[in-house]
């Protein structure tokens, strides 16, 4: 298992641009399993943010991912890999998980 260091001081962009899925991405890619506890939850705040409530015309995703491919010599692209889930789906977090799918196979309707 390599070394992770921290979040990578080259991303510049307000806000941190994408360093956080970075971070979690190069985590992941370091494991040898990769387990996801269901019904476990993370918080994110909302706040005014350099990419919250920005109109499409103006907003920084080109130039965030413009960045990541510069760091990174490649585009940012979710990771896909083998994950093991244990535990279960609480119904207070179903609604949220079931957006999240929507949105998902919206996006892409052959998953």
């Amino acid at each position: 298992m390599g070394r992770l260091g921290g979040l990578d001081e080259r991303f510049v962009s307000p806000g941190g641009g994408i360093v956080n899925l970075d971070f979690y991405r190069e985590a992941c890619e370091q494991l040898d399993q990769l387990v996801i506890l269901l019904g476990e939850g993370t918080f994110h705040q909302f706040h005014g943010g350099v990419a919250t409530n920005v109109p499409m015309v103006s907003h920084p995703m080109d130039a965030i991912f413009q960045e990541y491919l510069t760091i990174r010599g490649r585009p940012f692209a979710p990771l896909t890999r083998e994950v093991d889930y244990l535990g279960g789906i609480t119904p207070q977090s179903a609604r949220f998980l079931m957006a999240s799918i929507s949105a998902a196979t919206s996006l892409n309707p052959a998953t």
